[in-house]
């Protein structure tokens, strides 16, 4: 029997971390150890061991990369905190002053400068990672052929509070990375470290089942909390029970304050200082001074200021400043606000369950968690209040990749280490009816979730909808909205945004079983199959299955729509609150097996090229992406999917009707709504070719 090997990638906003295991076989051995990669290609730098590197990416003058990690050069341009960008609606959604900051990267990534995505620029360091990662595992095992010969899984951590459009660019750039696509698996960071730290207290008996605990997993740049509870105490396992929250509240912007402080003291003095030294300065506070400082401890602080003159006033010595402890402590307050208002919501969220009296402690995870100063305020701010106590795993700073290990190898037994997850959004399926457009939503934010969808699926029935024959498959689109309302109504109001389209196929046999009814010969045929699309859990993915009499067929390929940060800005200002997504993110494709219904999903790419702006918006699918009511049912019309022909036909009548109809439109005296995009009209001969004004297109619901 082969072995098997794990690999666990924490790829964070400021610092990244692997970690791995061998198994002799596929039982996934507790006893294994867990073995954290610490020596990472360090240039002329001084760090040599280190069990994380930073994120960093530098690019050249050929826009190719230019350095990694701590061997980055000095004058090079960086990109740093690009995970950030990867969850555009955090950036909208968390502390605006904070994620100010991340456009920076987000403005060199542009077509003006590199011309590369975010995708892009995660895939060039997961790329260097994984060459690194790979190297050192070949080598302390002494074994050059192991990723030929072992059954690889590699986990990748994800934030507990990211969409899954995240998720997937995630993974879509762990594969552009070389990462074989088959072995990526994702997982919730808070989780993995919860599980591989709570296991100590649950065998001392300090937690037992029903108690929970909630977890505050602090890294560079977000702060996420979330609540479990135990589930069974041995083996243990979790059932989530609040809904995850984060901000931006990490330690990277204890560094940006810091920093603003000392310009503050330096003032022009801080402009004469080359790249070395400023970097120099950033090593001593991460290194030296951030990890250890405890305002109840007095020690003297001091950074490297070589090249300016002695100074009493700015305690200037022999090229050192001395940093007095107001300094610091406001760097550090600067995040302790947000990060106790997180731990507060969390409690209370605990309070409306009546879960209060269940909560045993605090536990403290992630690199950020390290810190003796926020271990401090913690304790200050809970001293042992309800005998709460506040725990911190010995490898803060690995707790979080260990735990992806450490989950993938316990999930291989029978007792699945997190019983159930609750959701983050609500995700529904939006209709048409007289009264207005409408949404049924499949799941609801905070509704719980369990791994074994089996046993009990949120499912929608399609009984009532066309599938269009394909000859070599039947198909059907199904349109995906989100919502993170926690009430959300059934009304399709601005606070819902389409999130995705569902194209599920089945085999063209299907069409020809009993309850399968021909509604359509011309102009293409179409099918009345009855069929329940699924909702499940897969580890930290949410997936959809399509079950035809309780087995699961075909395939189910994912579009995930995605906006740019102008869209974004258009929508928030926008007076027509109109969802306009501008194009496609690759696709996931799940496919089951007819004669395994229990079978995992595999993933792969579409060949559907994205839609750009003008087509999304194009009429040529006619109220796409609602579904029309019949009578007896609440479901009924189908997302159409037309011929190249049909769609030429459809826009061009579309053009000279709205080119021509004074009825309609009267281009004269029509004023754009304030806000929307406008393009310039083309000459009359040009007309075939014209893009159409948005707001001369009928609301299209989902693009």
């Amino acid at each position: 029997m082969p072995q098997r090997l794990i690999v666990g990638i924490d790829y964070g906003t400021s610092n990244s971390g692997a970690a791995y295991a061998l198994f002799d076989d596929s039982s996934g051995d507790s006893n294994t150890e867990i073995e954290v990669i610490n020596d990472w290609p360090h240039g002329g730098s001084s760090h040599y061991a280190s069990d994380k590197v930073p994120s960093d990416i530098a690019y050249g003058a050929d826009k190719k990369p230019a350095g990694f990690g701590f061997d980055i050069p000095h004058n090079a341009q960086t990109l740093q905190w690009v995970k950030l960008l990867l969850e555009p609606d955090d950036l909208r959604n968390k502390s605006a002053a904070n994620a100010s900051r991340v456009w920076r990267s987000y403005e060199y990534l542009d077509e003006r400068h590199l011309n590369k995505t975010p995708v892009d620029a995660v895939a060039d360091y997961l790329r260097w990672l994984w060459h690194i990662i790979k190297a050192k595992i070949e080598r302390d095992e002494a074994d050059a052929e192991i990723f030929d010969t072992a059954l690889l899984t590699v986990v990748l951590t994800v934030p507990a509070t990211w969409s899954e459009r995240a998720k997937y660019c995630m993974q879509r750039a762990a594969r552009a990375a070389g990462i074989p696509e088959q072995s990526i698996k994702l997982i919730s960071e808070p989780e993995a470290a919860a599980i591989f730290s709570l296991k100590k207290q649950a065998k001392k008996g300090q937690i037992t089942k029903g108690d929970c605990v909630v977890v505050c997993d602090a890294g560079g740049g977000t702060v996420d909390v979330v609540a479990y509870q135990v589930h069974s105490q041995d083996p243990l396992s979790l059932d989530q029970v609040t809904v995850s929250k984060g901000d931006f509240c990490g330690s990277a912007f204890i560094d940006a304050e810091f920093q603003n402080q000392v310009k503050q003291i330096l003032g022009a003095d801080w402009n004469t200082l080359d790249d070395e030294i400023r970097a120099r300065i950033e090593d001593e506070f991460e290194y030296k001074i951030k990890r250890t400082y405890n305002p109840s401890l007095p020690k003297k602080h001091s950074i490297s200021v070589n090249g300016l003159e002695d100074d009493e006033d700015r305690d200037i010595l022999n090229g050192k400043m001395k940093i007095d402890d107001a300094v610091l402590s406001q760097a550090f307050e600067s995040v302790m606000t947000p990060i106790g208002t997180l731990i507060d919501g969390q409690i209370a969220a605990l309070k409306e369950k009546g879960l209060e009296d269940n909560l045993k402690g605090i536990l403290l995870v992630g690199g950020f968690s390290g810190s003796e100063y926020l271990h401090t305020r913690m304790r200050e701010e809970f001293p042992g209040k309800n005998d709460i106590k506040i725990w911190r795993p010995d490898k803060t700073w690995t707790s979080v990749v260990q735990g992806a290990v450490a989950c993938e190898a316990s999930g291989s037994g029978s007792v699945a280490v997190v019983h159930s997850r609750l959701s983050g959004y609500n995700y529904g399926v939006p209709y048409a009816t007289d009264s207005g457009k409408k949404v049924k939503w499949l799941v609801r934010k905070g509704q719980p979730v369990q791994s074994n969808m089996a046993t009990e699926p949120y499912g929608l029935r399609i009984d009532d909808q066309d599938w269009l024959d394909e000859d070599s498959h039947c198909h059907l689109l199904v349109p995906l909205v989100r919502s993170e309302e926690d009430d959300a109504s059934d009304d399709y109001g601005h606070l819902v945004t389409p999130h995705a389209e569902i194209d599920c196929r089945v085999p063209t046999h299907l069409r020809h079983s009993k309850e399968a009814t021909l509604i359509q010969e011309r102009p293409r045929k179409a099918w009345h199959i009855p069929a329940t699309l699924v909702l499940f859990l897969d580890g930290a993915v949410i997936s959809f299955k399509c079950r035809i009499q309780d087995e699961e067929v075909g395939v189910t390929n994912v579009t995930y729509f995605r906006e740019s940060p102008a869209e974004q800005d258009l929508r928030r200002t926008s007076t027509l609150s109109i969802p306009r997504p501008s194009h496609r993110a690759d696709s996931v494709i799940s496919e089951a097996s007819s004669a395994s219904s229990r079978s995992n999903s595999s993933a792969g790419t579409s060949m559907r090229p994205a839609l750009s702006p003008s087509q999304s918006s194009s009429s040529s699918s006619p109220r796409r992406g609602f579904f029309k009511p019949r009578a007896g049912t609440w479901l009924g019309v189908p997302t159409t999917i037309q011929t190249k022909r049909e769609k030429k036909a459809k826009e061009k009548d579309k053009l000279k009707k709205a080119s021509t109809s004074s009825e309609k439109f009267n281009k004269e005296s029509f004023v754009p709504p304030e806000g929307l995009p406008t393009y310039e009209r083309k000459p009359s001969g040009d007309r075939k070719k014209q893009e159409l004004q948005p707001w001369m297109v009928e609301f299209p619901g989902v693009f």
